[in-house]
């Protein structure tokens, strides 16, 4: 099951290079975001991910890798990441937040 998402998601190649996203869906698997530049194919990427709008801080945190990357014609990309290390929690309440959307 994927669901579609409007929230802002923070990428981060290594230390200090953050890309800001905009979360388009999101499943137990994986993320697709759109951004303003492109990704490199395999890249690996931390991400954190807020998926109540209420909550102080990010819920949702792990490693993924870019696994698309499409130009769109209006301009950004869209990107589509595997998750690769999300543990087991953070799975459930992905499941969680997909069961009461």
């Amino acid at each position: 099951m994927r669901y579609e998402l409007h929230q802002f998601v923070q990428l981060r190649f290594g230390k200090e290079t953050f890309i800001p996203a905009e979360g388009v869906n999101i499943s137990t698997r994986g993320i697709g975001c759109h951004v303003s530049k492109p990704i490199e194919l395999y890249s690996k990427m931390y991400f954190m991910l807020q998926l109540d709008p209420e909550a102080q801080d990010p819920e949702i945190r792990g490693e993924g890798i870019i696994i698309r990357c499409d130009s769109k014609e209006e301009g950004g990309f869209d990107v589509g990441m595997e998750f690769t290390d999300l543990p087991q929690y953070m799975v459930s309440k992905i499941e969680q937040f997909l069961t009461e959307a």
